[in-house]
């Protein structure tokens, strides 16, 4: 294949292609890299924060933080029976603490 003028002067060879995606693709490997170990740092000082709030709450006997970990919350359903009646029931389920709620927590 003859080389390609691009920009003036500039020969694009597919030799200076082939360099230039292995060089694009080594980048995107140190920067997939680079992203695993600082979320693998976020995740253990987030672990961490968690652990030691878990920890001070459970040496204070910290109640009202301890009951937010153990909360039922509940469920309304709504169905109908075969004659068509609307049948309403409330079931207790544990409450699920979302990641937001626990840094709400952590950093209250």
């Amino acid at each position: 294949r003859a080389p390609r003028r691009v920009r003036g002067s500039k020969l694009v060879t597919d030799n200076s292609i082939a360099s230039l995606t292995s060089q694009l693709d080594e980048a995107r490997k140190r920067l997939n890299s680079v992203y695993v170990a600082a979320f693998r740092l976020w995740q253990e000082w987030a672990c961490g924060v968690l652990t030691d709030h878990l920890n001070h709450c459970l040496q204070s006997n910290d109640v009202v933080s301890m009951s937010n970990a153990t909360a039922w919350e509940s469920i309304k359903l709504s169905e109908e029976t075969e004659g068509g009646k609307p049948i309403q029931s409330t079931i207790e389920v544990p409450f699920q603490v979302s990641l937001i709620g626990c840094c709400v927590v952590v950093y209250r």
